[in-house]
């Protein structure tokens, strides 16, 4: 069974804490992190921090299949679910141009159609932009099934929508990055529109979710 690579962890939480409590998971194809945030006075209760870079191919659903299964924690009622998906298989449309019929062929185009994934669309708040992503059909369902009241969003729409919240009032021009173990994520905003969404890793830049 794979184990926690970082844990920090309150022991013995009662009910009536959880749930006041948020559960924020990040899935990505690395790592599978999950917070249990106290939203009475915003402090951390348990983060957990999977390492899944020794997971072969095509085993990231059942690898966490059982990290969900064998987890205690994440089978009890919170509050609120929030679940974050952070692949890189995404692309940020404006809304003038966003069409659902053209949001498979625009995956496909840019980031290849040897995987046939489930097409995710979500409208990023404040911004006229929509963001189109691919998820792992096998994932998605996990996930469904395990957090029946779970809110989706991706990585990418949160880092923008946190960007009108804190700092668009101070500054139209602006480099975001944020490091990871093995890949770094940056966001370019310009006069205050965005210029560029880039995915970067091993030393290797792909290119991501530029807007069209």
């Amino acid at each position: 069974m794979l184990k926690p690579a970082f844990q920090i962890e309150v022991q013995n939480i009662p009910d009536e804490d959880l749930l006041q409590c948020r559960l924020l998971v990040e899935v990505n194809a690395h790592s599978f992190t999950y917070t249990l945030l106290n939203q009475r006075n915003m402090g951390p209760l348990v983060v957990k921090y999977y390492q899944l870079d020794q997971v072969k191919d095509g085993r990231l659903t059942e690898t966490l299949r059982e990290i969900l299964q064998s987890d205690p924690l994440l089978k009890r009622p919170v509050k609120e679910t929030l679940l974050v998906y952070n692949f890189p298989e995404s692309s940020l449309i404006p809304e003038p141009v966003f069409s659902m019929e053209t949001n498979r062929e625009i995956i496909d185009t840019l980031h290849g159609n040897l995987q046939k994934g489930l097409i995710l669309t979500e409208k990023i708040p404040w911004w006229e932009l929509f963001n189109v992503y691919r998820i792992s059909p096998d994932l998605h369902q996990l996930l469904q099934q395990t957090f029946t009241a779970g809110k989706y969003w991706h990585y990418y729409s949160l880092l923008l929508k946190s960007f009108k919240m804190f700092d668009s009032s101070s500054q139209e021009d602006c480099i975001k990055v944020i490091f990871y173990s093995d890949k770094m994520v940056a966001l370019v905003i310009k006069k205050g529109k965005v210029h560029l969404m880039q995915y970067a890793q091993d030393r290797e830049t792909i290119a991501m979710s530029q807007v069209l």
